[in-house]
């Protein structure tokens, strides 16, 4: 009797262990898809502070041209040095932003799925 008392509870304890363990794991995706969107965010606003600055490049090329045009060199050639100092500011922006999106795709919690299967090969060994 003692010892169908000692498994029932062994059984109880090992269904009480895996529901703390799913919900372990559900907890451990939703924290890395969490990171990963975040970094994905941080990396798209990096990349439309890119797009801007590149815009400004563009008018301040373009005002260049106009001045350049009109006037005598010191005027466009003070709006090329801009536009240049601009360009890379939008380069830098761009490779840090790509380097942000790059970090967080695909956004699939990687580390969560493989301590679930490692998981589910574990009980299947102590099942066998």
């Amino acid at each position: 009797m003692a010892t169908v008392s000692r498994l029932q509870d062994l059984v109880r304890r090992l269904a009480d262990d895996s529901r703390g363990m799913v919900r372990s794991e559900i907890e451990l995706a939703k924290l890395e898809m969490r990171e990963k969107a975040q970094s994905m965010a941080t990396g798209g606003a990096f990349l439309a502070v890119a797009a801007v600055l590149l815009a400004l490049m563009l008018m301040s090329l373009v005002l260049a041209a106009i001045w350049g045009l009109a006037t005598t060199l010191s005027l466009w050639l003070s709006a090329l040095i801009v536009a240049g100092a601009l360009l890379v500011l939008a380069l830098i922006a761009a490779l840090v932003g790509r380097t942000l999106l790059r970090r967080g795709a695909p956004p699939v919690p990687e580390g969560a799925v493989a301590e679930a299967q490692r998981t589910v090969e574990t009980l299947k060994e102590v099942r066998a």
